[in-house]
Order: structure tokens, then C-alpha cells, then sequence
């Protein structure tokens, strides 16, 4: 499971994340997301946002 390496930098611009191969994740990239660092879908109402996806190959 991903895992925040600094849970005092949650909700800044940088933050390390530990994944596991084989798993994948969903970043915010607009900084809307009441999940931060994770994407929770609130860049609907950012138009030309997204995700980041992070994909931690086997």
C-alpha cells in the first residue's frame, strides 16, 4: 500500500510516497483534491487537469 514517507509534508507542493511494485496510484496534480496527495477526482472542475498516474512495475 502506498505510503507517505513525511506525514507533516502531506499537503505540500513536494511529498515522497513509498509504493510496492505492482501497485498503482493516482496523484492530484491541480491541488483540489481533499485527499492530497491523491487524486480524488476534483480536477473535473479544473479544465485541462488530470491525474498523475504512478505505475510501479514488476
Amino acid at each position: 500500500m502506498a505510503e507517505i514517507k513525511n506525514e507533516e509534508a502531506k499537503d505540500k507542493a513536494f511529498v515522497e510516497i513509498t509504493i510496492q511494485p505492482g501497485e498503482k496510484i493516482a496523484l492530484c496534480r491541480c491541488f483540489k483534491s481533499a485527499n492530497m496527495p491523491y487524486c480524488d477526482g476534483a480536477h473535473k472542475e479544473v479544465p485541462g487537469t488530470g491525474p498523475a498516474i504512478v505505475d510501479a512495475k514488476l
